[in-house]
């Protein structure tokens, strides 16, 4: 299947840009490069090292007539919580 998720980080919201070796084991992540938090892709986008609070929120896509498309808004909050 196709998943999207926000690039926008669930800790202070900055972007989220690179696609590395994680800090804590031996599997590829996302990675937010500003405080060091790291997601799992493939276990819905959990955060797995770092001080992101969530997970990314996730874009529906589905494929209709040969294109990749947005199918419904995103599921979970996009980007940092407001307030302290």
């Amino acid at each position: 299947g196709i998943i999207a998720y926000s690039a926008i980080c669930s800790h202070a919201g900055c972007p989220v840009t690179a696609w590395v070796k994680s800090d804590v084991g031996d599997k590829e992540v996302l990675k937010c490069m500003c405080h060091n938090s790291e997601y799992d892709p493939r276990a819905g986008a959990q955060v797995v090292f770092g001080p992101a609070p969530r997970r990314l929120a996730a874009l529906p896509l589905t494929v209709a007539d040969g294109a990749i498309t947005v199918a419904a808004p995103f599921v979970g909050k996009v980007g940092a919580q407001q307030g302290g």
